[in-house]
């Protein structure tokens, strides 16, 4: 999924930015919107939304959505695991 576009200099600088953000942040999270990104071809949109909802509920529940929510709160980064 393409996100920005970048000049050729700029390049490995912001994917490596890009890389470390997605290495620190909620891992889980990121893998399980990916699983929803690959499933909406072969879902119906009521499917798809019940996935989503599933998923949301999860991710609130889990440690790293406390944390989120907890960072948030608190006006501090967030420290996922």
């Amino acid at each position: 999924m393409v996100t920005q576009v970048v000049p050729d200099d700029q390049l490995l600088n912001v994917a490596l930015g890009l890389a470390k953000q997605l290495a620190t942040g909620p891992t889980d999270a990121y893998g399980y919107i990916k699983k929803l990104m690959m499933m909406t071809h072969s879902n119906s949109l009521e499917e798809q939304t019940d996935f989503e909802k599933d998923g949301i509920a999860n991710q609130l529940s889990g440690n790293n959505g406390q944390e989120g929510i907890q960072a948030f709160l608190e006006k501090r980064k967030p420290n996922f695991k």
